[in-house]
């Protein structure tokens, strides 16, 4: 099952990695985020 599918069943484990995972891709994109 996919962290999508698991997320929309109310995983809230499953949701904290997904965000983590968006969180380290948006600042693997857009370094300097912190400095806007």
């Amino acid at each position: 099952m996919s962290l999508w599918a698991k997320v929309c069943q109310g995983d809230f484990r499953a949701a904290a990695k997904l965000i983590s995972i968006i969180e380290d891709n948006l600042k693997e994109a857009i370094p300097d985020l912190k400095n806007l």
